[in-house]
């Protein structure tokens, strides 16, 4: 049988309920986009999004999950890099810098999910409202959540050393697909990875060192 709502699904979206207008989810999105450009990911709130597409709060849990969902659906992200994150932290936490980049140069050398994301950091550095809606949004579901984490298995500066892998990380994006810089903008995703591995681990450093 057809799935009537394939793209819905492949985003984690649910078609309309009974009931719910067809174009729903569009308000939705369109309502979304606005509000986190005009107002930051902070200040977006899940209500007034609703309020202004018109339609139930309820419904963008039911269609998206939470704001996070909603964040990514709107910028038109195939993988949400907050939930990549958390399915990344459980594991042996000498290889946790390996495992995040492993995954960020999947992600990002995929065209189908990496030019999404190169269009927002595009954004970013020629937008200010942009700026602040991805600069909110990478402190409150990516770099926030790591502190978290590592907080947890033992480092006294969990946030000290979030932002230190922030940084490697943000400098490879900018290095890799924005600016193009060669070597490492043609270097194998398994040569990144030898070289940057060891780097990203120690900026997020040994838990029992904190």
């Amino acid at each position: 049988m057809n799935d009537p709502h394939p793209a819905a699904r492949r985003r984690g979206r649910r078609p309309a309920p009974a009931g719910a207008p067809p174009a729903t989810q569009a308000a939705l999105l369109k309502a979304a986009r606005r509000a986190f450009l005009a107002d930051g990911y902070n200040g977006a709130t899940v209500r007034a999004i609703a309020a202004e597409a018109g339609v139930d709060a309820a419904l963008i849990a039911y269609f998206f999950g939470s704001k996070r969902g909603l964040f990514s659906a709107a910028m038109a992200l195939e993988v949400d890099p907050a939930t990549t994150l958390r399915g990344l932290l459980p594991g042996p936490a000498d290889e946790l810098g390996g495992r995040i980049l492993r995954r960020l140069l999947e992600v990002w050398d995929d065209p189908a999910s990496g030019s999404p994301l190169r269009v927002l950091i595009a954004a970013a550095a020629t937008e200010t409202r942009a700026a602040v809606m991805l600069r909110e949004y990478l402190q409150a579901e990516l770099l926030d959540p790591l502190a978290a984490h590592l907080t947890g298995l033992g480092a006294r500066d969990g946030e000290v050393r979030s932002r230190r892998a922030g940084v490697v990380l943000l400098g490879l994006i900018q290095a890799r697909y924005v600016l193009g810089l060669e070597p490492l903008a043609s270097a194998d995703p398994g040569h990144v990875e030898d070289l940057l591995a060891g780097l990203l681990q120690h900026a997020l450093g040994d838990p029992e060192d904190g």
